[in-house]
């Protein structure tokens, strides 16, 4: 379905379900006493995923049915010729520019059709297609009576104004159809087939990127990639020496009591030079696995000062005042 020439296609598939939502109210009763009074509300739309209605204060007037026939999910091609040569799925999953399916042809609709799980489903335009749900009549009647115990057959908002029904279901599709791709890959077999290729410093190498360009301009994206990848795990870094730096203080001035550095401003250097370490190696990290290591490390070590700090470590108390 939609698949002519893609390598990936992603069924996205949505639910009519009531959600519940609340507001409280706090008052002051005849003693004095706070009471907060809590009041629930149900807007029914469209959700990523079915939800359970069960715990609501009104199951039985906003009832979700639990069907899902046809859940989403994400194929990928095992493999796709470009010219002479095979590409592996592996290098496929680097292809990631998806694009919305929003017009489907009369033969796309049939072959849509042709799956059991899709028997229920009809096309409503602008790429979805949808199921709606009945409800038996047993069902209702149980509803009904349930409504009735649970003292909810009063009308709100969202019962009167509906976009579907609690049940129905859509989908549509996303795919990753490139026209042209430009590869950086090695031929590993005689017959085409493409794979890593390994740098003298054991850097793997494979990349695809859509469309016609140079090899420069493929390396030059990639590394781009990478920096902003860089950039934001330095950004968390040096946030997290803020917090390492706020949350041991009092831990740092407590060791630094026994050594060489006294004072608050003596402490807070300390903390900053222990900090500027981690970032240090952080910052000078030259691959991914000694970054996840470095990373682990500034991690580590705000979490112990906290840890020690709700602990009860405090502060040294200062020194008394000369009579």
């Amino acid at each position: 379905m939609c698949g002519e020439g893609a390598v990936r296609i992603r069924r996205q598939t949505e639910y009519c379900q009531w959600t519940q939502h609340h507001t409280d109210k706090e008052e002051k009763d005849r003693e004095g006493n706070s009471v907060t009074t809590r009041t629930y509300y149900y807007l029914l739309g469209w959700e990523p995923y079915p939800v359970m209605s069960v715990l609501f204060d009104q199951p039985f007037a906003h009832n979700n049915p639990q069907r899902d026939p046809y859940p989403g999910r994400e194929y990928i091609s095992s493999s796709a010729s470009v010219g002479p040569y095979t590409v592996p799925e592996p290098l496929l999953r680097k292809l990631d520019q998806w694009r919305r399916v929003d017009q489907v042809t009369p033969d796309q609709i049939r072959a849509f059709r042709e799956s059991p799980a899709a028997s229920e489903f009809q096309y409503i335009g602008s790429g979805w297609f949808m199921s709606p749900y009945q409800a038996s009549m047993t069902e209702n009647l149980a509803k009904f009576a349930g409504r009735a115990l649970e003292g909810s057959l009063d009308f709100q908002l969202g019962d009167l104004f509906r976009t579907c029904e609690p049940g129905d279901i859509r989908v549509r599709f996303h795919v990753v159809d490139p026209h042209h791709v430009t590869i950086v890959a090695k031929q590993t077999t005689p017959e085409g087939l493409l794979g890593e290729a390994v740098a003298s410093n054991g850097y793997k190498l494979s990349l695809i990127k859509p469309g016609l360009m140079s090899a420069s301009a493929v390396f030059h994206l990639e590394f781009g990639r990478l920096q902003n990848i860089i950039r934001f795990v330095r950004f968390l870094a040096v946030l997290w020496g803020v917090v390492a730096l706020l949350m041991g203080r009092f831990t740092i001035q407590r060791l630094a009591s026994v050594t060489w550095v006294s004072g608050a401003v003596g402490s807070l250097l300390l903390a900053a030079m222990l900090s500027a370490i981690l970032h240090g190696l952080v910052w000078g990290a030259t691959s991914f696995k000694a970054l996840a290591v470095m990373g682990v490390c500034i991690v580590a070590f705000p979490t112990w000062l906290s840890i020690v700090n709700l602990g009860g470590v405090d502060a040294p108390a200062p020194p008394p005042k000369a009579q």
